[in-house]
């Protein structure tokens, strides 16, 4: 039987390449987000997943920093909000 890859192991490790997620390490040039996102928020991480919570923190900005660095133009207005009637 196959072996289920980890939601925290980086895709370079996929041995089948069917997951594309991007390589993240654990380890950060910067201070851990965890404790500060989570008493935003107002809950509380375990210990035990506070590493992996960590991981996907930045993969969200990994993803983020691309979709920041597409300029806008700066005459470009927003879209009207549907509200459907009695709503």
């Amino acid at each position: 039987m196959a072996s289920e890859q980890s939601p925290h192991t980086p895709a370079s490790a996929d041995p089948a390449g069917s997951i594309a997620r991007p390589a993240v390490t654990t380890a950060s040039p910067a201070a851990p987000v965890t404790p500060v996102l989570a008493a935003l928020v107002g809950v509380a991480i375990p210990v035990a997943l506070e590493a992996g919570v960590e991981v996907q923190f930045q993969r969200i900005a990994a993803i983020a920093a691309g979709l920041m660095r597409f300029e806008l133009p700066e005459d470009l207005e927003s879209a009207a909000v549907f509200r459907p009637e009695g709503g």
